[in-house]
Parts: structure tokens; sequence; C-alpha cells
């Protein structure tokens, strides 16, 4: 998944694509050690059962004394929708967890702080008439709100 994500996204000093088994706790060494890391899971939440989700989460708060975690999440209806047609299905991923209930990651002193909008309103209102109101409706509203969620997690 990670070379079909760099056709798309183009890593930069501070953005890098780490195509490895998160499974696995050797690809932490990839890591570099720091007393603070942002870390962002893009793509991941979701194709991975929620013990192994948990598993991720606590091996992250382990190795950061402090630690700032964003994530993308399907909720459960999205898994169930997601079911229909998804594109990563072309891959051979399968989307497996949907998480309503953010504390569920929750894992010693790395708690959930807050929920994100997809797509903040400021943004939303510099466009107009129809692209206005599709936005709005598709990316964030209550439709997009029952599929896709963004979550923030914090260790201090």
């Amino acid at each position: 998944v990670a070379e079909l994500r760099c056709q798309y996204y183009a890593e930069s000093e501070r953005y890098h694509i780490i195509g490895c088994d998160v499974l696995e706790e050797s690809w932490l060494k990839v890591l570099p050690a720091a007393e603070h890391a942002i870390v962002v899971m893009e793509g991941l939440s979701m194709y991975l059962p929620l013990p192994q989700l948990q598993d991720l989460f606590r091996r992250l708060e382990q190795k950061f004394p402090q630690l700032s975690l964003i994530t993308d999440a399907y909720t459960e209806f999205g898994v169930r929708a997601s079911a229909w047609k998804n594109p990563i299905q072309s891959v051979g991923a399968a989307v497996c967890t949907g998480i309503d209930e953010p504390q569920l990651l929750n894992c010693g002193t790395l708690t959930f702080r807050t929920r994100l909008c997809m797509t903040p309103e400021e943004k939303i209102q510099e466009l107009k008439g129809f692209e206005q109101r599709f936005f709005r409706l598709m990316f964030a509203g209550k439709a997009s709100d029952s599929i896709y969620r963004i979550y923030t997690y914090g260790k201090e």
C-alpha cells in the first residue's frame, strides 16, 4: 500500500511514507528516538483488527515520553458501507475496524483528546453556490461523520 501511496503523495523532509508491517516490533526502530513525537497515521486504523490497533498504540505510547497522535478512522457504519465499493480492495486490503468510540484506543497515558472536523467550516465558506452545498453535505455534515472521522490522542 505504501508504494501505491507514493504514486499520489510526495515525500518531503517532514513527511515520510514508511512501508512496513506495523504488527512487527522491529519497524519502531525505523523511527528516530525523540523526547516528543507527532505521529500521523493516515489510512491505517481501518485495516487492522481492534486488538492489533490497540497494541500498536501501546507500543507507540511506550516508545515516546511525549506523544501526539492523529489518526483517521472509519465508523462501524463506514466499515459496512466500504464492503460495497472501496478502491483499496484492488490491492487486496480489507477494511475490518470501525471506531465509533475513540476511547477504545486509550492505553496507559496515551488518551483520546478530540475529534476533528474533516473540513472546517471556514474552508467551506470559501466555496460558492453548488460546490459549497455539495461539499458541506458530503464532507462536513452528518453524512461524512457517519462514515469517517479524525481523532487525536495525546500523552504528556
